[in-house]
C-alpha cells in the first residue's frame, strides 16, 4: 500500500548563508548577534566617541528626571546661575531614558538601553522593507550589513537621537509602501493595487512625523516617499486629499517645536547652533579643500561602508532586483536625498561622522543587491561567501574598535576634584565647550554661552576670554578644570597660560589641571603641564 505524501507540509527553506537553518532561524541569528555585540561597553561612561554630544543628551535625561518632564524644555548643565534651557532637537531618547530612570536610577546603561532599542526595531523593519522591495536574498545580505557596519555598531549603543532617527525613517518608509498597496516581495505597484487601511497610513505619517522631530534632517525622507506616490498615481498624487493630509501631519509637529526651539529657547538660552553661525549649513568653502573629499572616502573605508561596502555598493547602484518590476529606482531616490542632504548640511557632515548615518539605510539595499548578485548561493558559491562575509565582519570589527576608546581625563579629574572638594563647590570647565560637568556633579560653567552665535551678540564676559573666567569668581566659581589632551581636540594655551600665571595649581593628573581660583598662583614658576601619557591599559578599547 503507497502512502500518500501530498499532504505533508514543505520543509520551511534553508537559510542562504547557512544552509542548515531556516530563514527565519538565519535572520533571528543575525539580528542577536548584532544585538549582542551592541553590549559592547554596555555600562561604560559616555566620554567613547562624540562624549560631548552623549554628555549634552545625559544631563538632559537627568533634568527631565529631577526637575519634570517637560518635554519642550530641554535643559543642560551649562550655567550654574542661568537658567538651562537649549535650542536643540527633540529630545524623545532622553525622554525616555528618564522615565526608565524611575525605575532603575540613573545609570549609563539605562540610556544605552533606549537607542539599542531603537536599533533593534530598525533592523527588524529593515529587514521587512528591502524583502518587501527586493527580495529574501538582497533583504538578508541589507540586513547583514547595516547589523555589523561600524557606525551602525557604536552608535546604536551611543546615546543620542541617532538610533531614533533612523527606526522612525525606516518605519515610515516601510508602513507608507504598506499603505500604497505593496504586501509580498514581487508584487508591482500600480494605481489597482489595494491600499491599506487607516492604521498603516497613520502609522507611516506618525513616524515620518516622529524621524523629523528627533532629527531635522530626517525630513529628506519625504522624497523617496514622494516616489513611491508618484509611482502609484502619477500626476494624480498632487489632487489627492491623502497625500496633503499626510504631508501636514508629518512636518507640522516638527515645525511648531523647531519654531519654539528658536524663538523661545536659542533667542534667550542655550543653542547648539542651529543656525547660520553654527557654521552646519552649506559652503563652497567645504568643496574647496582635497582633505574634505579624502576626509569623506577615509570614513566611506573605515566607518560606515567598509571596504567590502565600497565595492558592492556601485556594484547594486546599477542592478535591478530580479524579483521586482516597480519601482525600481525607489532606492536611487533615497541615496540622492541623502547626497542632497550631504550637500546642504555640508559643514555638519564635516564636522561630525555621525552625520553620515542616513546613508547606511539606501546603502544597505545597494549592497545587498550586489552582495546577492555578485555570489548569490549554491554550493558553488558557500566558501566563496562565507570567506566574504568573514572579511566583512573583520574589517567591521577593525572600524569600530577606535569608537570605543574613552576619554578617561574626564573621570579622572572629576575624581581628583572630588577629593580636592567634597563641598561641591562651583568649577568652570575649560577649554570652552568640554560640556562634562555631567560626571563632576556639581554646579559650574563649561564656557557654552557664545558657541553658535554671532560675536556681536554675545556679552564680552560671555565670550572665551580671561575675563569669562574673573567674571565668575564673583558669582561662586572656586575651581578650574583644563584638560590639556591635545588628542581631545579644542586647546586653548593662551587660557591655559593664564590659568597658571593667575590662579594656584592644585593638582595636576594625566590630561588634566585643577586650579584654585581663590587663591594666587605660587611665586616660583609653575611646572611644565603633564605630559605623561596615560597608561597603556587606559587607553585600550574597552
Amino acid at each position: 500500500m503507497t502512502q500518500d505524501n501530498s499532504a505533508r507540509p514543505s520543509p520551511p527553506p534553508s537559510g542562504y548563508l547557512c544552509h542548515w537553518l531556516t530563514r527565519r532561524q538565519e535572520v533571528f541569528l543575525l539580528i542577536l548577534l548584532a544585538v549582542l555585540v551592541r553590549m559592547v561597553a554596555f555600562n561604560q561612561p559616555y566620554t567613547s566617541e562624540h562624549w560631548i554630544k552623549q554628555l549634552q543628551v545625559a544631563p538632559i535625561a537627568k533634568n527631565f528626571y529631577l526637575h519634570g518632564y517637560k518635554l519642550w524644555w530641554p535643559e543642560v548643565d551649562y550655567s550654574a546661575d542661568r537658567p538651562n534651557f537649549i535650542e536643540i532637537e527633540f529630545q524623545l531618547v532622553a525622554f525616555l531614558a528618564a522615565l526608565l530612570y524611575k525605575l532603575f536610577g540613573i545609570h549609563a546603561w539605562v540610556g544605552r538601553l533606549v537607542t539599542i532599542g531603537f536599533s533593534l526595531g530598525t533592523m527588524l523593519l529593515l529587514y521587512r522593507l528591502l524583502r518587501l522591495h527586493l527580495g529574501d536574498r538582497p533583504a538578508l545580505y541589507g540586513l547583514l550589513f547595516f547589523a555589523f557596519a561600524p557606525s551602525s555598531w557604536f552608535y546604536a549603543q551611543a546615546f543620542m537621537s541617532e538610533p531614533a532617527m533612523l527606526f522612525f525613517s525606516v518605519a515610515a518608509v516601510y508602513y507608507f509602501s504598506r499603505w500604497l498597496g505593496l504586501r509580498e516581495p514581487g508584487q508591482e505597484l500600480t494605481p489597482a493595487a489595494r491600499g491599506g487601511g487607516p492604521w498603516l497610513f497613520l502609522a507611516a505619517a506618525a513616524s515620518t512625523a516622529l524621524a523629523a522631530l528627533v532629527k531635522l534632517p530626517a525630513v529628506i525622507i519625504l522624497l523617496p516617499l514622494f516616489y513611491l506616490a508618484w509611482v502609484k498615481w502619477g500626476w494624480r498624487v498632487f489632487s489627492r486629499g491623502a497625500a496633503w493630509l499626510f504631508l501636514v501631519i508629518a512636518l507640522a509637529p516638527a515645525a511648531l517645536y523647531y519654531h519654539h526651539a528658536q524663538v523661545d529657547i536659542g533667542r534667550y538660552f542655550f543653542t547648539v547652533g542651529v543656525g547660520r553661525e553654527g557654521g552646519m549649513w552649506f559652503s563652497p568653502h567645504d568643496f574647496l579643500h582635497p582633505q574634505a573629499y579624502s576626509l569623506m572616502v577615509m570614513r566611506l573605508l573605515r566607518d560606515h561602508l567598509t571596504a567590502v561596502g565600497v565595492v558592492l555598493l556601485p556594484l547594486g547602484l546599477f542592478l535591478r532586483p530580479a524579483s521586482r518590476r516597480a519601482p525600481g529606482y525607489f532606492f536611487h531616490v533615497w541615496l540622492g536625498a541623502v547626497l542632497l542632504y550631504f550637500v546642504v548640511v555640508s559643514g555638519g557632515n564635516l564636522r561630525q561622522t555621525y552625520y553620515q548615518l542616513p546613508l547606511l539605510l539606501p546603502a544597505a539595499a545597494f549592497l545587498g543587491l550586489g552582495w546577492d548578485r555578485l555570489l548569490g548561493t549554491g554550493a558553488a558559491n558557500r566558501w566563496s561567501n562565507a570567506a566574504l562575509v568573514a572579511i566583512f565582519l573583520v574589517l567591521c570589527a577593525w572600524g569600530v574598535q577606535p569608537f570605543f576608546k574613552q576619554y578617561r581625563p574626564i573621570t579622572r579629574a572629576a575624581a581628583a576634584l572630588k577629593q580636592l572638594d567634597p563641598s561641591r563647590q562651583p568649577v568652570i570647565i575649560l577649554p570652552p565647550g568640554y560640556g562634562c560637568l555631567y560626571y563632576f556633579d556639581r554646579p559650574g560653567w563649561v564656557g557654552r554661552e557664545s558657541m553658535g552665535r554671532a560675536e556681536s551678540k554675545v556679552a564680552p564676559s560671555d565670550r572665551p576670554t580671561p575675563l569669562y573666567i574673573t567674571s565668575r569668581i564673583p558669582r561662586g566659581a572656586h575651581w578650574a578644570v583644563y584638560f590639556t589632551d591635545a588628542g581631545a581636540g579644542g586647546a586653548r594655551p593662551d587660557l591655559e597660560a593664564f590659568l597658571r600665571a593667575t590662579y594656584r595649581l592644585a593638582q595636576t593628573g594625566a590630561g588634566f589641571e585643577i586650579l584654585d581660583l581663590t587663591r594666587p598662583a605660587d611665586p616660583s614658576p609653575p611646572p611644565p603641564p603633564n605630559t605623561i601619557a596615560a597608561p597603556e591599559e587606559d587607553q585600550a578599547t574597552p
